[in-house]
């Protein structure tokens, strides 16, 4: 004869109920599940966009029961503290933990990796793709919404405590576009002085352009954040973050480096007037800067890009037009924020040259 150890709960009602069912809801950590997209670009305008999830149980033994994945950020603000109803953990302590705000002590992180334990969020850790390159799944089951969370149901679902599961989701075809992206910094630090960690490096650091994949979501339901793994006529290609994603909205994810799409940056003092004016105590000179910007195609067929350039002061002159994006960050500042946004088409060894002209407040 074997003794048995298990958690029970002894309900005492005041009259008798028959007929009627008693349902338990709780929150458990243990269980959780991580989501990857794998993302076939052999199509020129669509692409095979397949979900998959792995479930890591170390909770309890799950047989036969419907599974709910859940994509958004639950919030569960008394994550760390036990129930009263555990009997875990005298009157003293458990007023003590409801007042010291232990859930909130743990840090930012922690307490999102709390949330996923408890939840099954969406916070995703890394994990590879294997077997053959484009998975066929089914369609996406339609799922719900409660409030800002989506739920994926799961029918029929059995694990083992201590064992993992990887389900497939589904597949879909969503249009797509390829798209080169350089994103260029501001030579203004938080303070607005000049920023000279741009001067440390004894040679200049190749400008950076990402060949990226923008996907339009055309599903009913949204991406959760996950990694996406490209694979183009059964070959990788690349792999980083997709960022949630809402219906009807679009995710812009990055494929690679273009190395042969090669791009110069350089800015020029033009005029400079010292100590121009005093802002908050302190002096600050006004200056106009010149910036160039060059981009060549040095592939085979044409690319679509998109140029992003970061900077404080107040646009003066743009050729060609780029669109002019002022920013919040600058509500506290001197100078206003912008983003100058450039779309471009450069055919096979062409080369463009863009400029622009700023005044802009610098602290001395």
């Amino acid at each position: 004869m074997r003794t048995v150890k298990q958690p029970t709960i002894r309900l005492e009602l005041e009259q008798p109920a028959g007929g009627q069912q008693i349902y338990l809801n709780w929150l458990a950590r243990g269980i959780t599940w991580a989501p990857s997209y794998l993302i076939d670009l052999s199509d020129d305008s669509n692409a095979v966009l397949s979900a998959k999830a792995m479930v890591l149980n170390e909770a309890e033994n799950l047989d036969n029961v419907t599974l709910e994945l859940v994509s958004g950020f639950p919030n569960i603000k008394f994550s760390d503290i036990n129930s009263p109803v555990a009997l875990s953990q005298s009157l003293a302590d458990y007023l003590q933990s409801l007042t010291s705000g232990r859930s909130e002590s743990r840090g930012g992180r922690n307490d999102y990796m709390m949330q996923q334990r408890a939840y099954m969020s969406n916070n995703a850790a890394y994990d590879d793709f294997g077997g053959e390159p484009m998975p066929s799944y089914s369609t996406a089951r339609e799922g719900e919404t409660a409030e800002d969370l989506y739920f994926y149901p799961v029918d029929n679902f059995s694990l083992k405590r201590g064992e993992n599961a990887c389900i497939p989701l589904f597949s879909a075809k969503v249009p797509y576009i390829h798209i080169y992206t350089w994103e260029i910094e501001d030579i203004l630090d938080k303070e607005e002085r000049y920023n000279r960690s741009r001067d440390q490096s004894e040679q200049p650091e190749a400008e950076i352009v990402w060949h990226s994949c923008r996907m339009q979501n055309t599903m009913k339901m949204p991406w959760t954040t996950a990694p996406a793994e490209f694979v183009k006529d059964g070959r990788f290609t690349g792999q980083d973050m997709c960022y949630y994603t809402a219906p009807g909205a679009k995710a812009t994810i990055r494929i690679n480096r273009a190395m042969n799409v090669v791009a110069e940056q350089a800015e020029y003092e033009v005029t400079r007037t010292r100590n121009a004016a005093q802002f908050y105590g302190y002096s600050y000179d006004l200056i106009t800067v010149k910036g160039e910007l060059k981009v060549r195609n040095r592939q085979t067929q044409a690319v679509n890009m998109e140029i992003t350039k970061h900077l404080s002061g107040t646009v003066k002159e743009m050729a060609p037009e780029a669109k002019d994006v002022p920013t919040a960050k600058g509500l506290k500042m001197v100078n206003t924020r912008h983003n100058l946004i450039w779309e471009i088409s450069l055919k096979p060894d062409e080369e463009q040259k863009l400029m622009y002209t700023y005044d802009v407040y610098v602290r001395n």
